[in-house]
């Protein structure tokens, strides 16, 4: 057998929410208009899409090449310097 319950017995009682005053309804029509102006929180997303091009610029290419293996050689380098200065000198088996 299915038990009845009344949904609002458990509820306090509380008094009705008042209406906003002229006063108060202003206030909250000129907070919601000053929050859209100046500079927005956050933007748009911005797609960047890659045009195609027919003709590769060689010297473009290139150099971007070039810098991007000047860089990797410098984070190599400076990995391997961190390592070494982090290493005991009795570490390593050198010869005397």
């Amino acid at each position: 057998m299915a038990q009845v319950v009344d949904a609002w017995a458990d509820m306090d009682e509380e008094p009705m929410p008042k209406s906003k005053t002229s006063k108060e309804r202003r206030s909250d029509y000129m907070r919601k208009r000053k929050k859209k102006q100046g500079r927005p929180v956050t933007s748009n997303r911005v797609w960047i899409l890659p045009e195609p091009n027919e003709e590769l610029d060689a010297r473009k290419l290139s150099r971007a090449f070039l810098a991007l293996a000047l860089h990797q050689a410098g984070e190599e380098a400076e990995a391997e310097q961190e390592h070494t200065e982090k290493s005991a000198p009795g570490d390593h088996d050198e010869p005397a």
